[in-house]
């Protein structure tokens, strides 16, 4: 039969997937589809059920890349889709679209090794959780991630992974990808995988064309703190604004209803002693 985690998403490639990127304290988890061997089954989990999901020596490694490398890994890994590939990636703190209607523009080396993509990309808003602010935000291309996955695949180029092979490393070690399942589950989820993995989260959504989506910027006095993908005529998610001593904070848009990419800045408004009416504003002094 067709094995999904070599196709789709799957909430056991979820789970697998978040273990190597929280016990990797990374950005990104990425974990090969062919990687992983076996369901888990409701009830009583034991570690030989785990050894049957990954049975392979490989162990984590943690590496700091580009944006570009991370969108030619992701390309690279639906090099064959919709066919069954190995080299499919289950993925945690990155989501992102794919546009099925167009063929693989990836290039690729005798042996199978990635060498670039010669034509347009299959995958598109692609955006990276963060942590602090819990929302997704504009994955961009020439900013640094950190990236935790199987040695096989970021520091060995399996799966044809080539772009890896100038990749900084920051962590590697003898943990097997049997004992980051392990871990995550006995020390992340107190021994229990809960209901949040019952089904697979909307990381990799296929279309049948590009959507149309606009980036929306917000900029805090004068430097960029968000950036984000908001779909045609939706809404946008705006940050705080630090508070300034004697004035009103307020955005130069509604961030409501976005029909083009925008940058939307902050402002400040000096509180004036006769300024205000009531609701009625008198006069105003811009900080």
């Amino acid at each position: 039969g067709i094995r999904l985690i070599r196709t789709e998403q799957t909430n056991l490639g979820d789970l697998c997937a978040k273990a190597f990127r929280e016990i990797g304290n990374a950005d990104i988890g990425l974990v090969n589809g062919g990687g992983i061997r076996s369901d888990l089954k409701k009830g009583e989990i034991t570690f030989n059920d785990l050894l049957s999901v990954f049975p392979y020596e490989n162990s984590l490694a943690v590496v700091e890349v580009s944006g570009q490398v991370i969108k030619d890994a992701l390309e690279m890994a639906l090099s064959k889709y919709p066919d069954e590939n190995g080299g499919f990636f289950q993925v945690s703190g990155i989501r992102f679209r794919v546009n099925k209607s167009i063929p693989s523009s990836v290039i690729k080396a005798e042996d199978g090794s990635f060498v670039k993509v010669d034509g347009e990309y299959r995958v598109y808003n692609l955006e990276v959780y963060n942590k602090k602010e819990k929302i997704y935000e504009v994955l961009k291309l020439d900013s640094m991630y950190t990236v935790a996955s199987i040695d096989f695949l970021v520091l060995n180029g399996g799966d044809g992974m080539s772009m890896f092979k100038d990749a900084k490393k920051l962590e590697c070690n003898d943990l097997l990808g049997v004992e980051v399942l392990e871990k995550y589950i006995k020390e992340n989820l107190n021994g229990k995988v809960d209901k949040s993995f019952e089904k697979a989260l909307e990381l990799i959504n296929f279309t049948e064309e590009f959507e149309t989506f606009h980036k929306v910027t917000y900029v805090v006095n004068g430097e960029v703190v968000r950036e984000i993908y908001v779909r045609d005529g939706g809404n946008g998610s705006a940050p705080n604004i630090p508070s300034k001593e004697g004035y009103y904070a307020y955005w130069n848009h509604n961030g409501k209803n976005i029909k083009s990419d925008l940058i939307i800045s902050n402002y400040y408004v000096k509180r004036g002693i006769n300024g205000w009416s009531g609701n009625v504003l008198r006069y105003v002094y811009i900080g």
